[in-house]
């Protein structure tokens, strides 16, 4: 079996935001003084816009943050009143992100085990909702310039457990968003994510989210450095190069989809394999094993596609293909001869139920 392709027809692989950055300072050597370059810090995890915006960073705070909007949360030890669960259990401050130690407790019982009963964690009411809205924002002097949201479908009552992410053009800022930068952010200038639930914040980050997967990677990221290089000096008002300030940087529907697997389970696929398994995508990107990840699952690859169909096609491909290693590891087989692995172009309408059936398990074969 063998398909002849182009390479235009699999999806390219994306690098890490901070790689993308440096790629693109040295490409535009001329515009960029060697004392910016030496001093651009641009935050792309939460730890770096932790350290860099103490004026801003108590957005961090979770519990804080429920409490400027009035709802109901309390630090552990205090408990709920037995009406009010479920509800949300997480840490008071998680830079880690991935919905990183946040569970949905359902009674007094189960959330005084020692696990949930920490006094970093604090409870909230459990907001009920199929979905989660995560907001990117570019802010200057307190000002939207740009706004991009992207709909988060659940896939299990687990939280952060998403089954895609789904990009909403032209959707407009949630109000508690717009309500949030006016009073608190009105001197803040640069990039925020925020997530929401029922126009209910739930957790906010001075740095972008998903909107980094939603496209070439370059484009972004100009729009990123146009924060950070255009005026060098933090009290000076700051210029944003976009001749039409755009309000959405992207127009098409695009989607994102997530590979998960158990935690415990070894990822062995190679970047080669994920790359021809997942040629119903645009881009893919494949997660470092040390990122955090929600309770019982992690990720492993992150598909970015414009069609949902083929996309949420190869990621059964990706799991199919996974499962099928784990028992030639475990019965000692050379994986290289696994049907897929052999022939990794498959045809991008192949159904699942006709792809190459598992291999037998040799009858004499006992797990090592």
């Amino acid at each position: 079996m063998s398909f002849s392709k182009s390479k235009s027809d699999y999806p390219k692989r994306k690098n890490s935001p901070a790689s993308d950055i440096k790629k693109i300072i040295k490409r535009n050597n001329y515009k960029f003084s060697s004392d910016i370059k030496k001093s651009l810090v641009i935050p792309i995890n939460d730890l770096d816009a932790y350290e860099q915006n103490p004026k801003h960073n108590w957005i961090y705070n979770r519990l804080e943050l429920a409490k400027w909007q009035k709802i109901p949360a309390y630090p552990l030890p205090i408990l709920p009143a037995l009406e009010e669960y479920p509800v949300i259990v997480k840490p008071i401050i998680n830079l880690y992100g991935f919905s990183l130690h946040c569970f949905k407790i359902n009674s007094e019982e189960e959330l005084l085990q020692p696990k949930y009963n920490k006094n970093t964690n604090f409870w909230s009411i459990f907001h009920k909702s199929d979905h989660t809205l995560s907001t990117d924002l570019f802010i200057v002097n307190g000002k939207i310039m740009i706004s991009n949201t992207i709909k988060g479908h659940l896939k299990s009552k687990i939280p952060g457990l998403y089954d895609y992410w789904e990009y909403l053009p032209d959707y407009p800022t949630p109000s508690i968003i717009n309500k949030l930068v006016k009073r608190k952010f009105y001197s803040y200038t640069g990039v925020m994510n925020v997530e929401t639930i029922n126009n209910n914040i739930i957790e906010a980050h001075l740095r972008l989210g998903n909107i980094y997967d939603l496209m070439e990677s370059n484009r972004i990221l100009k729009s990123i450095l146009s924060f950070y290089v255009s005026n060098p000096d933090p009290k000076s008002k700051p210029k944003f190069k976009h001749k039409r300030n755009p309000r959405n940087l992207a127009k098409e529907k695009v989607y994102l989809i997530p590979v998960f697997i158990p935690h415990k389970e070894e990822f062995i696929l190679t970047p080669k394999q994920v790359k021809y398994l997942s040629e119903g995508a645009k881009y893919y990107e494949i997660d470092s094993p040390n990122i955090s990840h929600p309770n019982k699952y992690r990720r492993v690859v992150l598909l970015t596609t414009l069609d949902l169909k083929k996309g949420l096609l190869s990621r059964k491909v990706i799991l199919r293909a996974h499962r099928d290693s784990l028992i030639y590891q475990k019965y000692n087989l050379d994986f290289s001869a696994y049907p897929i692995t052999a022939h990794p172009i498959l045809p991008p309408a192949l159904p699942v139920d006709k792809l190459p059936e598992s291999p037998p398990l040799p009858k004499s074969s006992s797990p090592s």
